[in-house]
């Protein structure tokens, strides 16, 4: 293994030649792709591997031929453990992190921080979740479930790249997405839920989606490198979505969400609900 790879993660192949990982690995055919794979039984876009903090996420893109984590077809993005083996048709990858520091010299310089590194913005958060997986997994069969939610996480990232969003953080069966200031004006996120919107109508799978506006501490992650962002509105935009679905809302605006979003489109109340772990009643939108 290079220098280079010590303590971080990468994809190993069986000639043992290695792959990093960096942020996002894209796995395809396409020239484009992070790790491209010249074989027509392998899509354009394949499968993903995502860095989120420590973990790492595997992401089947809605690829016709599957993608298998030891042996067993991938559904819904998959977290990654050290010696865990890809295979994408006849193509065969280990995934390898390094999960011990050589010296405690080492260690330290990974976690230093440069004093007042972290800091505060206004940033657009959004949660994607899909209704129903669990009954949806039930009425597909293995294959049709992984290509429906595949195809759609490759066209909400798409969708959200395109308009100035950051894919932050996989859920399982959703996706947690943010935008920083300079790209997140009322106009492009707009646009963005307009184009959620048009996915969710053509569907499947049917999916909920949340927005709140609000104050987040972003938080380098040296040794991952990405950022990680803290603060009660990133808890307050879980627990919406977790009301949400509840209310079984399919777009929902927070009281924020909504005076932003005022300047550009109507906005239409949804009433007010109890939220988790906040106090009072607070007012939802749609639009």
């Amino acid at each position: 293994m290079s220098n280079d790879l010590h303590g971080a993660a990468w994809l190993e192949d069986p000639g043992g030649a290695a792959t990093p990982i960096r942020g996002t690995l894209v796995i395809g055919r396409a020239s484009d792709c992070t790790l491209r794979v010249d074989s027509d039984a392998v899509s354009r876009r394949h499968a993903l591997i995502h860095a989120q903090g420590r973990e790492h996420w595997l992401v089947d893109l809605g690829s016709t031929n599957g993608v298998y984590l030891s042996g067993r077809r991938v559904r819904l993005p998959t977290a990654l453990s050290d010696g865990d083996v890809i295979e994408l048709c006849d193509r065969r990858l280990t995934f390898r992190r390094q999960a011990t520091w050589t010296t405690e010299k080492e260690k330290l310089n990974s976690t230093r921080r440069v004093p007042h590194e972290e800091r505060s913005e206004r940033a657009w958060l959004l949660i994607a979740d899909i209704e129903g997986s669990s009954e949806l997994i039930k009425e597909l069969s293995p294959k049709d479930f992984a290509v429906n939610v595949g195809k759609w996480f490759l066209a909400c990232q798409d969708l959200l790249r395109k308009h100035g969003a950051v894919l932050h953080q996989y859920l399982g069966d959703g996706f947690f997405a943010y935008w920083p200031p300079e790209t997140g004006t009322p106009g492009v996120v707009l646009a963005a839920l307009e184009g959620m919107r048009q996915l969710r109508q053509a569907g499947p799978p049917a999916f909920r989606v949340v927005l709140h506006r609000g104050t987040v501490v972003i938080d380098p992650e040296m040794t991952a490198g990405e950022d990680r962002l803290l603060g009660t509105d990133v808890f307050f935009v879980f627990r919406m979505e977790q009301m949400a679905a509840k209310a079984h809302w399919p777009l929902v605006l927070s009281q924020r969400a909504a005076e932003g979003l005022a300047q550009v489109t109507p906005i239409m109340a949804l009433g007010p609900r109890a939220v988790r772990g906040f106090t009072g009643a607070h007012l939802f939108f749609t639009i």
